[in-house]
């Protein structure tokens, strides 16, 4: 039996925004510590501008294939490194308009909330294909890395289905992750991510892929990464560090 498109048009879309042990998906960077072997987190044969998945402690082979099933925007606070760092909590888009919030502290777009950095924070909820069986996944774009959020926000919004007055969920079609290699305005090299190739997921041979992608959609709201305060406000003190 063919899985029925109808019943699930437009699911996941309505987050789409045009502007650890958890299974993060990440490009391992120059500094990463999987790359130094003195550190307890080093992946041997592991360099710069591999995709590491947290969940394995493993390099994932590229490209990788994906399919995004959920995404949500929200703002995460971190204590600055130069007090000691460490991660405070999460908070809604709103957080902007508490009276302690600040915009252009110390660079031009840097975000603050009192003593504690904001991050703009999207996160997407993937499938990864690892071994020949999906995985559910996590995907963190922050800074440099929102661009090309915003590009896959972009090009899954544009997409429709043939002959078919359907909107299509979020996760209608697969997606090649790869690592890219960019420069910043500095001058510096680093990798960033990038999605290639999109495949339409067939309703009959790919029934079982986009039942367990609409599962993953129901259920990523409810993760605990998401939740934040109803009211915009200041986090207790306690800290988690890393």
């Amino acid at each position: 039996m063919a899985f029925d498109i109808s019943t699930v048009a437009g699911q996941g879309t309505e987050n789409l925004d045009s502007g650890s042990s958890l299974p993060f998906i990440r490009i391992l960077q120059d500094l990463s510590p999987q790359l130094k072997p003195q550190k307890d987190e080093y992946v041997e044969g592991s360099k710069s501008g591999d995709l590491f998945f947290a969940k394995t402690q493993s390099i994932v082979d590229q490209p990788a294939e994906i399919i995004p099933c959920y995404t949500k925007s929200i703002y995460t606070e971190w204590v600055p490194r130069s007090k000691g760092g460490g991660f405070k909590g999460n908070h809604p888009l709103s957080i902007v308009s508490h009276p302690d919030y600040e915009k252009g502290r110390e660079r031009q777009y840097d975000e603050w909330l009192g003593e504690n950095e904001l991050k703009f924070t999207t996160y997407w909820f993937v499938l990864l294909k690892l071994n020949g069986t999906w995985e559910q996944a996590v995907i963190p774009f922050t800074s440099s890395q929102l661009r090309v959020s915003r590009k896959l926000t972009t090009d899954i919004n544009r997409f429709r289905y043939d002959g078919m007055d359907v909107v299509p969920p979020l996760y209608a079609q697969a997606w090649k992750l790869v690592s890219v290699l960019e420069t910043s305005k500095n001058g510096d090299d680093y990798f960033n991510f990038g999605f290639e190739e999109p495949r339409v997921l067939d309703f009959e041979t790919d029934e079982e892929t986009l039942t367990l992608a609409s599962e993953t959609y129901n259920t990523a709201s409810d993760t605990p990464l998401l939740q934040t305060s109803e009211q915009p406000k200041l986090v207790a003190d306690s800290a988690v560090h890393f």
